[in-house]
């Protein structure tokens, strides 16, 4: 699905990272092309309870989160939110919901477009 464009050396700087997916084939997919460029994942959370408990044992320098989580308890711009402001933690989305990402680019750096 997702491929890396830059090999390990070429970042220089790696990161830990938080991937929030709800979709696991998607959360593994990115947790590969993260490693593979380098960057430690310190979780795949499917859902915003278990994200928010990875981030209270390992905090992570980033976060990518998709915005429809589908576990109906609260959504992905939600816990951009709780990240940043309770934890400090910068936020990227990851998802296929364009409109409702940029109405949300307060609580993120941005989006990653999913195909």
């Amino acid at each position: 699905m997702f491929r890396a464009v830059m090999s390990p050396e070429a970042w220089g700087n790696w990161m830990r990272v938080l991937v929030v997916e709800d979709e696991w084939i998607v959360g593994l997919d990115l947790q590969g092309i993260l490693e593979e460029a380098g960057h430690t994942v310190v979780g795949v959370a499917p859902t915003i309870a278990e994200a928010m408990d990875l981030v209270a044992g390992d905090l992570p320098d980033l976060a990518l989160v998709n915005i429809n989580l589908g576990d109906g308890r609260g959504s992905g711009i939600d816990l951009t939110r709780d990240l940043l402001d309770r934890h400090g933690v910068p936020t990227l989305f990851v998802s296929g919901q364009v409109r409702e990402a940029r109405e949300n680019r307060g609580s993120s750096l941005g989006c990653i477009t999913k195909p």
